[in-house]
């Protein structure tokens, strides 16, 4: 990650990022790599923002779906599902179908 300009570093330097690598286990049946190519297809936001926005969709998604019927989660899945609709129906000339 050297080189890479630190969203917060407001004058604009150039800065390696001394964050340590994150590693988890998290079980979907999805190809992930088709998720975050056809997001990225879309044209909706840069590359790179694209693939953060599929990924982070994808397991977060996953975790409301398992947990639909606690409490804290279950207000998340119409707003949840209205957006996915939304991104998936999004098409490059920016309309939302």
């Amino acid at each position: 990650m050297d080189g890479e300009r630190h969203p917060g570093d407001k004058a604009g330097v150039e800065t390696a990022l001394a964050s340590p690598a994150v590693q988890f286990e998290a079980v979907n049946h999805d190809d992930l790599i088709a998720i975050i190519q056809a997001v990225q297809a879309k044209g909706l936001l840069e590359s790179d923002k694209s693939a953060s926005l599929a990924l982070g969709l994808k397991l977060w998604s996953e975790v409301v779906l398992e947990q639909r019927q606690n409490p804290m989660f279950a207000p998340l899945l119409g707003p949840m599902h209205e957006f996915i609709q939304r991104l998936e129906s999004y098409d490059p000339s920016g309309n939302v179908k």
